[in-house]
């Protein structure tokens, strides 16, 4: 069995990304506060998220030099029945607590995937999934080079066959209630996410909802609904049906058994070639090899 990650202890990932970002002239604080947002990342399981983000966030400060302004929300998905990239990535978050600290957390784009995890297909050499993304002209591609040189991703859903045309309609649901709603950017309208001429303008949404203005005993209630579906049949054996959130305490309880994150060994080596290009020691240890 091939052997290609190795496992990283949190806190040196964590210093590793603030040395990185303090080489560009980032603030401390401001260092600090994105080396701990990658690497929750990355312990949830979400690896596109975290430390694969490193070279775009040293690229973007060393082009601002000091001036914040980061986009997660810049068009990139293409609508299913155009070339033309017009809604952003757009993710909806909703988070409901059950009884015993248990809870219901979903956190997803509403393009069919994420950028990153491209990125991720295009740094380790292999394809992505059909459906992902397509290519300049608009056709669905496997490439992941061809999504990120002038294709876009998908909305969630595909083609308008499979659904793709909500995964659009949730995508300027989004656009609604974080750029019209707020006087902000929208569509088209945003700069580029790797354009540093001008401030994204990004809007934002938040709402906070108190259950107990509601019907009463939400907690068991959740904490029922969650469990009905846990107990579901699997379709496949060995393939438990998860709720939301079950994926990212399951990766974070892996990490803590490991004592560490493992991560992809080209990743690492990746960004230990970044480090050397910005002048930082000391690099990423390669040497805690795992499966």
């Amino acid at each position: 069995m091939s052997v290609n990650r190795c496992l990283l202890v949190q806190a040196e990932v964590q210093a590793f990304i603030e040395h990185c970002m303090l080489a560009v002239g980032t603030r401390p604080s401001h260092a600090r506060s994105l080396a701990e947002v990658l690497v929750e990342g990355d312990m949830r399981g979400h690896y596109s998220h975290g430390l694969n983000r490193l070279g775009e966030f040293t690229k973007r400060w060393s082009a601002l030099k000091r001036k914040f302004s980061i986009s997660s929300l810049s068009t990139l998905p293409v609508h299913d029945i155009s070339c033309e990239c017009t809604v952003g990535t757009n993710p909806i978050s909703v988070a409901a607590p059950a009884k015993n600290g248990d809870s219901f957390v979903l956190d997803m784009a509403t393009s069919a995937a994420a950028l990153g995890k491209v990125e991720l297909h295009h740094r380790n050499g292999i394809s992505i999934p059909e459906g992902w993304g397509c290519d300049a002209e608009g056709c669905f591609s496997t490439d992941p080079k061809a999504v990120l040189s002038g294709g876009g991703l998908v909305p969630l859903g595909g083609s308008e066959n499979t659904g793709g045309h909500k995964g659009y309609g949730l995508g300027l649901m989004v656009e609604v209630f974080c750029g019209i709603l707020s006087g902000s950017q929208y569509s088209k309208n945003i700069r580029t996410w790797r354009m540093t001429d001008r401030r994204a303008d990004l809007g934002q949404c938040f709402v906070a909802i108190n259950p107990e203005n509601f019907a009463t005993g939400f907690n068991d209630r959740m904490a029922d609904l969650l469990s009905m579906h846990r107990n579901l049949a699997p379709a496949e054996p060995g393939m438990p049906v998860l709720a939301p959130g079950d994926p990212e305490r399951k990766h974070i309880q892996t990490c803590r058994d490991l004592g560490g994150i493992p991560y992809h060994l080209k990743v690492v080596n990746h960004m230990n070639e970044l480090a050397s290009t910005l002048g930082v020691s000391p690099l990423l240890p390669t040497h805690r090899l795992t499966e």
